[in-house]
């Protein structure tokens, strides 16, 4: 969830005078379903009226009317997608000037803080790693948190090959981030489908039961085929380095 603007101006504009409160009320609602981060920009998904009258706690009747004012004052599009009703509010950019831009580089800091630490972590693991490889001594149960869940890994797969010893630290690190990764989508595939509706419960707004089942197949399948395509890789590259 993010903010946006709403500019002072909105007391005094047209809209007063076009729209009822209740329509008014709606506009709002839809800028902030157009405004979650998890959408595209400027647009959000429905399925119909009545689900999204529910949504906003708005009578059905008003956000009929509030689309078709909105649509007829050039402030709304409404385009039908084989993934059901998707409303676009117009000149996003005028009235939201710089907040793509602004978001881009949110998300793009986000992700570099969250790779910088992911990296901390991981040569903080790797350390504790090799030194008990080079202790000699067997992987107990006092060992970092990297050496346990890979051990978890093997006992639970029994396909998953120990990383080799003698290979270029790169390709160590790469192996280790792989390993991160397999696990991960392991823990993924083993949502729930409450889970999985919730953590995209902004994204699949208005989806009615039978869509809202059929995405949770398809992102359950996703993910188990990247966890499948990521295993191949990281038992390749072992292959190469042993």
């Amino acid at each position: 969830m993010q903010w946006f603007k709403l500019h002072t101006k909105y007391i005094i504009s047209t809209i007063k005078d076009e729209l009822t409160p209740a329509e008014r009320a709606a506009w709002i609602g839809f800028l902030c379903l157009a405004n979650i981060d998890d959408l595209a920009l400027g647009t959000f998904k429905y399925v119909d009226e009545a689900s999204l009258g529910k949504l906003l706690n708005i009578p059905e009747v008003d956000i009929h009317s509030a689309i078709e004012k909105n649509i007829k004052a050039k402030r709304l599009r409404v385009d039908e997608t084989e993934e059901g009703l998707v409303a676009t509010v117009l000149n996003q950019d005028k009235y939201q000037p710089g907040q793509k831009e602004w978001r881009e580089k949110k998300k793009a800091k986000e992700k570099k803080l969250e790779n910088e630490m992911t990296e901390r972590q991981e040569k903080k693991g790797l350390a504790a790693y090799l030194e008990k490889e080079q202790s000699g001594y067997p992987q107990t149960s006092s060992s970092s948190n990297i050496s346990e869940n890979e051990t978890e890994e093997e006992k639970g797969d029994g396909k998953l090959p120990p990383i080799p010893q003698s290979i270029p630290f790169k390709i160590r690190d790469k192996l280790m981030n792989k390993r991160a990764g397999i696990r991960e989508y392991k823990r993924l595939v083993t949502l729930t489908d409450d889970e999985i509706r919730e953590k995209h419960r902004y994204l699949w707004t208005g989806c009615n039961e039978d869509e809202l089942n059929s995405r949770v197949s398809h992102y359950r399948e996703e993910n188990e085929v990247s966890l499948e395509r990521l295993k191949r890789e990281y038992k390749q590259l072992v292959a190469d380095y042993s």
